[in-house]
């Protein structure tokens, strides 16, 4: 349900530039503003389309899926994959040099409120951003430039980190956009430069010690719940009620039948105070850190037990239990950096001593080298004298979370080894 709404929403106002369809003024002092005008460069521009037909080629799919897949078949005519990687990154040169001039600048969503009606018209442009900056950075990889395009990724990733901040939806974006890029970033790493594997690893590094993104967007969320104390203060129908948190919930439906109009009038009131009491509970929660979030917690029922009681409590519940999906994601992404400032600091120990360390207290501190959902080293196993397997064994919601460097493939495969920064 909420992916169908973010595609109504990015659908809605598509003549104008997405600046101008979020409804705030811009301050040129923002760098979420340029994300948003990268994005718009990159849909307007047809990216997606044309990304898809590079990926169906390389992998010698059929890319005729659509009426404009022929349009960029035509584009990409006489073109290897490196060459069609290349011709990308320069067409959208624009969009990266926007995303250079957002990193310069503190990045926040602009919106000083949301409410039930707020629309987010860039998040779907943010995906695209994330595909297109990894596409920079392996084109920056072929010539060469391996510390400009750890960099880059790096940039990206930090895009990503703030666009999360916001909302729910926010985050989940956001969330996919990181994983995009670390994807991109693990293939790379057992063949990086020894300048490049110290870069990342401080960049790793810095990014570690940072605060999870889960803590400000669970602060958004609950103000954008808090919009629905306005909305109920002005009076809202049954039939928005019913839309907004009762479409597949049928105790709902008759709890709110039962509310006469003494209790309706007490609606706003009942909701405020039990979000707040919900609000507090969340932030204690989300305050345990990553082995906290993989157990939301259950909201006991306040006291009193008449219908309005129930309504505020159920107009709630049905919001909170979406939190446990970015709870484990944020848990899950915490786990992951520590894993990419690692496995850099094994590529850069590889290169000082000629061989793969043979144990991870060989290369950085004991704090530095243990998983923070379990409490216990990563577990680091060699493949052969340059690739090697770093992992968490994660908790039963996880399973293991593994950073791998895989073998090189045939002939007929990819050129470089093909790891992976997977979730299993």
């Amino acid at each position: 349900m909420v992916l169908a709404l973010l595609l109504m929403f990015s659908a809605q106002g598509a003549d104008k530039p997405l600046l101008d369809q979020l409804g705030v003024k811009p301050t040129g002092r923002n760098g979420y503003e340029e994300l948003v005008q990268a994005a718009d460069v990159l849909i307007r521009g047809r990216y997606r389309i044309l990304r898809d037909v590079d990926r169906a080629l390389t992998e010698g799919a059929e890319p005729y899926r659509e009426a404009d897949t022929a349009w960029a078949v035509a584009q990409f005519e006489g073109m290897n994959s490196l060459q069609r990687k290349r011709w990308l990154t320069d067409r959208f040169r624009n969009a990266t040099d926007l995303v250079r001039q957002a990193v310069k600048k503190p990045i926040t969503d602009p919106r000083i409120e949301v409410s039930v009606a707020t629309l987010f018209p860039e998040l779907s442009g943010f995906r695209l951003l994330a595909h297109h900056l990894a596409n920079v950075a392996h084109v920056e990889r072929s010539y060469g430039r391996d510390v400009t395009a750890v960099d880059t990724w790096m940039m990206g990733i930090h895009c990503m980190d703030r666009i999360q901040r916001s909302t729910m939806i926010s985050f989940l974006v956001g969330r996919v956009g990181q994983t995009i890029l670390w994807n991109g970033l693990a293939k790379a790493l057992p063949n990086l430069s020894h300048s490049a594997a110290e870069r990342l690893e401080a960049s790793a590094k810095e990014l570690s010690i940072q605060p999870s993104p889960f803590y400000e967007m669970l602060s958004g969320e609950f103000r954008w719940m808090a919009a629905y104390h306005k909305e109920l203060k002005k009076g809202v129908s049954d039939d928005d009620l019913n839309a907004l948190f009762g479409d597949e919930d049928d105790t709902f439906k008759k709890l709110l039948k039962e509310l006469g109009p003494a209790e309706r009038a007490k609606l706003p009131s009942v909701f405020k105070r039990k979000l707040d009491h919900a609000a507090n509970v969340y932030a204690k929660w989300a305050a345990g850190g990553p082995k906290a979030w993989i157990n939301p917690p259950e909201m006991e029922p306040q006291p009193g037990g008449d219908a309005l009681d129930q309504v505020t409590e159920e107009m709630i519940s049905l919001s909170l239990p979406m939190m446990e999906r970015p709870a484990l994601l944020a848990a899950v992404g915490v786990v992951q950096v520590r894993l990419l400032h690692v496995g850099s600091a094994v590529v850069r120990y590889r290169w000082e001593h000629g061989r793969l360390p043979a144990k991870l207290a060989d290369v950085l501190d004991e704090e530095s080298v243990r998983c923070p959902l379990t409490d216990e080293p990563f577990v680091l196993t060699r493949l052969d004298a340059r690739n090697f397997t770093l992992k968490s064994l994660g908790v039963p919601k996880t399973g293991e979370i593994t950073l791998t460097s895989s073998l090189p493939r045939g002939a007929d495969g990819p050129v470089d080894p093909a790891p992976s920064l997977s979730l299993r």
